[in-house]
């Protein structure tokens, strides 16, 4: 195996925590959208006055943004969401 130089080992280093970094922020987002699903959830659920249309929708928002964010692991496919607003 070839030895690498030190701009090899910086460039590395740096992708590495580029990659932590991301991963974190796609856990804060993915804990942001659990959050406000369960806060409207409490409003629109069926047994609080709300629908159950009102949570069809507030699911399937809930669904969407998860599959924007993502796992990091498959490449996503950008896509209309027209037809959720």
């Amino acid at each position: 195996m070839a030895k690498l130089t030190q701009k090899q080992l910086e460039q590395r280093r740096a992708t590495r925590a580029y990659n932590l970094g991301r991963k974190r922020l796609r856990e804060l987002a993915h804990a942001l959208i659990d959050s406000g699903f369960s806060q409207q959830a409490r409003r629109l659920h069926p047994d609080t006055g709300g629908s159950n249309e009102g949570m069809h929708e507030l699911a399937k928002v809930r669904d969407t943004l998860h599959a924007v964010v993502g796992d990091g692991k498959t490449k996503r496919y950008w896509y209309s969401c027209g037809d959720l607003f």
